[in-house]
């Protein structure tokens, strides 16, 4: 019999019953049992406190990755904008340069067309004829002129019949003055921007005491003008191929 068998025979007889403490050996069991316990729970609060880390970790980042998108729709809206407005303007710039081509070829067929007009340069000397424009303010100054033949007295009555520009029963001509034009190609010469300009027509002037004005000032007076001013004939005398002086042709 051992001695905890003998203690509770005793205590048997002496008429109590009392259960007997455990051995050591299951006490540390019980005290290493809980501590198994504590140690696994905070294990378990170990693990939720990381997971909710990892969640709040994972939210920030979510946020943050919404922010970029937000940022990167905007960045594109704006692009699209951008690439919308460069294909207008560029849009424009076609349609520019296409109304610019467009006068580029109307300018070019009018120089062809000038160019059939224009005879050949005048030598230098003194010509007659019908100024048909003054580019005053080009550089150099230009005039356009119908150069013709002048005649007066019995040469202008020769050259009227020749031409059969006498009516029936005529022989002399109206003034006393005959303009032949043979041909209708027109010459365009540059101007000495000093050149003045000789006016003998009313109101400007007259045969004997005619009106000298500069270039710039007849150029105006020409472009406004009405009658004898206008449609007179002109003489230029040409040095080097260039006028320095413009005469207006009295006519009676």
């Amino acid at each position: 019999m051992t001695m905890t068998d003998r203690s509770m025979t005793q205590a048997t007889r002496a008429g109590r019953f009392e259960v007997a403490p455990p051995p050591r050996r299951r006490r540390w069991s019980v005290v290493i049992a809980m501590l198994v316990v504590i140690a696994m729970g905070a294990a378990g609060t170990g693990a939720l406190l990381w997971q909710r880390a990892q969640l709040r970790d994972e939210r920030t980042a979510l946020a943050t990755a919404v922010d970029e998108l937000d940022a990167a729709h905007a960045n594109a809206v704006e692009l699209a904008n951008r690439i919308e407005e460069l294909n207008a303007k560029l849009s424009d710039a076609d349609h520019s340069v296409k109304r610019v081509a467009k006068l580029e070829g109307a300018i070019a067929d009018l120089e062809h067309r000038l160019t059939s007009m224009l005879g050949p340069a005048l030598p230098d000397g003194r010509h007659v004829g019908f100024l048909e424009t003054i580019g005053a303010t080009q550089k150099p100054p230009k005039l356009v002129i119908d150069v013709v033949q002048f005649f007066t007295g019995p040469a202008a009555d020769a050259a009227a019949k020749e031409d059969g520009a006498l009516p029936p029963g005529e022989e002399h001509v109206p003034n006393d003055i005959y303009l032949r034009n043979e041909t209708d190609r027109w010459r365009m010469l540059p101007i000495d921007p000093g050149t003045t300009v000789s006016l003998s027509s009313y109101p400007f002037g007259q045969i004997d005491g005619p009106l000298v004005v500069p270039l710039g000032r007849f150029a105006k007076i020409f472009e406004n003008g009405k009658g004898a001013v206008r449609y007179n004939p002109y003489w230029i005398t040409v040095r080097d191929g260039i006028v320095v002086a413009i005469d207006e042709q009295y006519v009676p």
